[in-house]
């Protein structure tokens, strides 16, 4: 591939990383590989009373916590271990749901598994949903639960909506986000932390809020459209 252009765009490090091993290129070459991350456009922030409106429209009162989730129902999203994981909060007296968008092959097991949980009567497959945006406006938390992914635009997209997320520390999230700053991280495919990690955001608003500045801050600044455009005009000029 390197012979016949002058260089390749990858989204991410991890992508870079993993095109690089697999072209068998030299560190020399690896250079030619450069990462331009994917870009989101970012929502304009909405008013308290619009909040308000969304989160009643989707069954969910201004004092519940919304954590929301999105993408398709299948193995590598692995919102399986987020059902597992909702199941092992701690008791913490904080009011919570769950809302997931999205549809797929594993929507049956993921619906047996929500009736069968102790905590399912808090937790609800939405199917597609053609609101995302409003879905992120009206929500307090965002999870992604992935085993695995490049540069997922949805987190990218949760984040410029000022939305703190809790996931695995896994390569292509790590690229975007840290433990503690936009977001808080748990050990791969581990429900235990991923329950310790949304239980610490449950109880604590003003975390919520910090991360979740900081997470719009950090889309505006290297993700938003003319962050994005500024990068590929470097590229070019190279």
């Amino acid at each position: 591939m390197l012979k016949t252009c002058s260089g390749v765009i990858a989204v991410s490090d991890q992508v870079r990383d993993s095109l690089a091993d697999q072209l068998g290129v030299s560190p020399g070459q690896k250079a030619r590989i450069l990462v331009v991350p994917n870009g989101v456009r970012l929502p304009a922030p909405v008013t308290a009373t619009e909040r308000s409106r969304l989160r009643a429209s989707l069954g969910v009162t201004d004092e519940q916590v919304l954590i929301v989730g999105a993408g398709r129902l299948t193995r590598q999203k692995n919102f399986a271990r987020l059902i597992e994981a909702l199941g092992r909060l701690e008791p913490t007296g904080a009011d919570w749901r769950c809302l997931i968008a999205g549809d797929g092959e594993l929507r049956a097991e993921l619906e047996a598994q929500i009736a069968a949980a102790a905590s399912g009567s808090r937790i609800r497959l939405m199917g597609l949903h053609g609101d995302i945006p409003g879905l992120f406006a009206a929500a307090d938390v965002f999870c992604l639960p992935s085993l695995y992914e490049g540069l997922p635009l949805v987190l990218l997209e949760a984040m410029g909506a000022a939305l703190p997320t809790v996931a695995f520390a896994i390569a292509g999230v790590t690229d975007v986000v840290a433990e503690g700053v936009q977001a808080r991280l748990a050990a791969p495919d581990d429900a235990d932390a991923l329950a310790d990690a949304i239980g610490a955001l449950l109880v604590d608003a003003p975390q919520r809020r910090r991360l979740g500045l900081a997470a719009r801050a950090k889309v505006e600044s290297h993700h938003s459209f003319d962050a994005v455009l500024n990068r590929l005009e470097q590229v070019y000029r190279t």
